[in-house]
């Protein structure tokens, strides 16, 4: 089941309506694990192309719920060190999922010793006719910590 929140107020917050990132291949990879007050394991990978367009996919687990999500990532926003990725579930435990739109967020907190820690917030479901270009990117203080993986967004 997609994380449903009646009212995502960090999300909500960051709606940029017209806000659109500049077109240029960028390619943002990783996977892991996150503590957020449930254990959730994911893995992904998106690219945006030269022509605009986007590929990618993500997986999600919650062990402990026998949750399982998988997402074809449609959009991609990177801002800085932050990427927001968005689209639909093709494949899930709960059936009712199939065809929503889910959103995540990760942060690259960087490599080798001055790196900080990398960050993961989400899955969300949101409305079907917003995408990551709709969302900025949320503040660094909406994401988890990662307890273990790698987070890698490359311009």
């Amino acid at each position: 089941m997609i994380c449903k929140i009646a009212f995502l107020s960090a999300v909500t917050l960051t709606v940029l309506l017209g806000h659109r990132a500049s077109v240029s291949a960028q390619t943002v990879s990783g996977g892991g694990q996150v503590d957020a007050g449930q254990l959730i394991k994911f893995a992904f990978t998106a690219t945006t192309l030269d022509d605009g367009s986007v590929i990618g996919q993500a997986q999600f687990q919650l062990p402990e719920q026998g949750v399982r999500l998988h997402i074809e990532i449609d959009c991609l926003l990177v801002v800085d060190n932050i990427a927001v990725m968005t689209g639909v579930v093709t494949n899930s435990a709960d059936p009712t999922d199939v065809g929503r739109t889910a959103l995540f967020a990760v942060i690259d907190g960087g490599e080798g010793a001055n790196g900080l820690s990398d960050g993961f917030t989400g899955p969300f479901e949101i409305r079907s006719f917003l995408d990551c270009d709709d969302i900025g990117p949320p503040p660094p203080s909406f994401f988890s910590p990662i307890d273990a993986g790698n987070i890698q967004v490359l311009p």
